[in-house]
């Protein structure tokens, strides 16, 4: 289709194929100039989308024609910025750790160092199988709890000696106990193998021995505490969908006021970042009330103000998000802090009001559609459920449908009759109230009515 055969080089691991026409339909998919490396260049935002497949053939690819590879690190590099940084971030997607830097002549590189790390790299990468097994934790770098007491209570339980039985090492284990070296995971180890040989039943029920035994064959990673901080319980607020087109991940969570002061924070730049990545793509915040309410009417920690600091930052910062639309819903718009809602920001405010007759019916027509009715006139129950919402005509579809089950259980039809029961039990949740009230509130929006504000944003 696009060169003839000759100009076709098949090889064990690729083929090769010299074709301008080739080369400018390649450049209409990717965007961009297939020329001479540039600084330009950057993965195309469809492989962020794709499945886990189809982004380890893409990184192979890239390895195959620019990367280094020897026993001590992989190494990719890029007069591109962007190129880099978007491969870092599909070697996370893997769970692969690796370095991104500059070298002095201006090349961006990504770097893959570590046993653990380059065998993770070729088993997921290349498919490589029985790459060399590493240790799980190196003795020098693998943090554990201090284990000098539990081992002299162990020897003073097991009567263990140096001298008379050598029962284990004087050096082995000493040093620990008296508190002069530290315990490393290997020397701990070394350490079981004498403490099994001499432990009984009993001891091997105790909590001595079991404590010794997680610590030096357990799974657990320890994290050594540095200090402890009595707080209160806190909030974590939740921004997930379902649909690949939005950003976060598979479960993506945006904790709010956590323990850690600035991990809110960070998440937000994390989610701009990410979406800025994969553009075009659109970033939800559902109930934008709990998550950015109006500054100053806390005190405290003041946690709130700066993640409402930081969101407007990535929204109205200084680098620019082409093909990034953002979307907050709430229904407290009176508490939202009013520098959101300022232009170039939350510049649309779109109110949804309670659906009317018209739209009551489609969502009547959306929830029986799998149901059998038997002379139910649904243009009848929409106009008779004024100020009732989608939810509230969703559950009284359902209450029918169990007033009919109630009454026959093998019943295959469903009446008027029932839905009529269930119209007395299932009450309208939006009242004239609420809805003057919402609509005020969007109008003193609109109008920029907010003497209240202490902060311009």
């Amino acid at each position: 289709m696009f060169v003839s055969r000759e100009r076709i080089k098949e090889y064990k691991d690729r083929v090769c194929i010299y074709s301008i026409p080739l080369i400018k339909f390649l450049e209409k998919i990717f965007g961009t100039k297939l020329e001479a490396k540039s600084s330009k260049i950057y993965v195309p935002g469809d492989i962020f989308k794709t499945d886990i497949t189809t982004i380890k053939k893409f990184l192979k690819s890239l390895y195959d024609g620019d990367g280094t590879m020897d026993n001590s690190q992989i190494s990719y590099g890029s007069r591109s910025r962007k190129l880099t940084q978007n491969i870092t971030y599909l070697l996370a997607l893997l769970g692969i750790k690796c370095k991104y830097w500059e070298r002095k002549d201006g090349m961006y590189m990504v770097t893959v160092t570590g046993k653990k790390e380059i065998n993770k790299f070729l088993s997921f990468v290349y498919g490589k199988k029985g790459v060399e097994e590493i240790r799980r934790h190196y003795n020098a770098k693998y943090a554990m709890p201090d284990v000098s007491t539990l081992l002299r209570m162990a020897k003073e339980e097991l009567g263990m000696s140096y001298y008379k039985d050598r029962d284990v090492p004087e050096g082995l284990i000493e040093g620990i106990i008296n508190k002069r070296k530290r315990c490393g995971l290997i020397r701990l180890q070394r350490i079981m193998r004498y403490i099994d040989k001499k432990a009984t039943p009993e001891f091997k029920n105790s909590e001595i021995y079991k404590s010794l035994k997680i610590i030096s064959e357990g799974n657990l990673s320890w994290t050594k505490v540095i200090r402890k901080i009595k707080d209160k319980p806190q909030w974590m607020f939740d921004i997930e969908t379902t649909s690949s087109s939005f950003i976060g991940g598979h479960i993506p969570l945006l904790l709010h006021n956590t323990m850690w002061v600035g991990e809110s924070e960070r998440k937000l730049r994390d989610i701009f970042r990410r979406a800025k990545q994969v553009a075009p793509s659109i970033i939800l915040f559902d109930e934008i009330d709990a998550l950015a309410p109006k500054r100053g009417i806390e005190m405290g920690a003041r946690v709130t103000e700066q993640v409402v600091s930081q969101l407007l930052t990535e929204m109205s910062g200084i680098e620019e998000m082409e093909g990034v639309v953002i979307i907050a819903t709430t229904n407290r718009p009176d508490i939202i802090d009013p520098a959101l809602l300022r232009p170039g920001r939350f510049d649309r405010l779109i109110y949804v009001p309670s659906p009317d007759e018209k739209t009551r019916l489609e969502i009547f027509k959306v929830h029986t559609r799998e149901m059998p009715l038997k002379g139910v006139s649904l243009e009848k129950l929409a106009k008779e459920t004024d100020g009732y919402s989608g939810a509230d005509i969703e559950a009284l579809a359902r209450e029918a449908a169990l007033f009919a089950l109630r009454e026959d259980k093998k019943a295959k039809e469903i009446t008027m009759k029932q839905f009529e029961k269930a119209l007395k039990k299932i009450k309208p949740s939006i009242t004239e109230d609420l809805t003057t009230k919402y609509q005020k509130a969007v109008d003193d929006l609109k109008k920029n009515k907010m003497d209240d504000a202490r902060y311009i944003g």
